[in-house]
């Protein structure tokens, strides 16, 4: 029962499926070869048997379509440090790395 609620919080519940548990129990039951792909192929050909887990994998498996925030901490680290600041401790300059990529320092 509390798997059902679980899966449940994932997915639109107005649709009529079949109990949740039940197939996750059927997904579990599965000997798949793998033979796809990708997991996503997997997905979207069983996507009918699976609805509900189906709903789970995309937003499980999506992937953002950007690097941006390890480019914005080289960029961070080329602005803390300048030729007047080039002599300080690598472990600082962790440091402030960290506390500007973890801290919002426009409040």
């Amino acid at each position: 029962m509390k798997l059902d609620l679980c899966i449940d919080g994932f997915t639109d519940n107005s649709l009529n499926l079949t109990n949740s548990s039940d197939e996750l129990q059927n997904y579990l039951d599965l000997n798949i070869a793998y033979n796809y792909k990708s997991i996503i192929d997997f997905w979207s050909e069983n996507s009918h048997k699976y609805p509900r887990l189906y709903v789970i994998s995309k937003q499980l498996l999506s992937i953002p379509a950007t690097n941006l925030s390890s480019e914005r901490n080289f960029n961070y680290s080329g602005l803390t440090l300048t030729d007047k600041r080039s002599s300080i401790e690598p472990n600082i300059v962790n440091k402030l790395l960290f506390i500007r990529s973890n801290f919002d320092l426009s409040k």
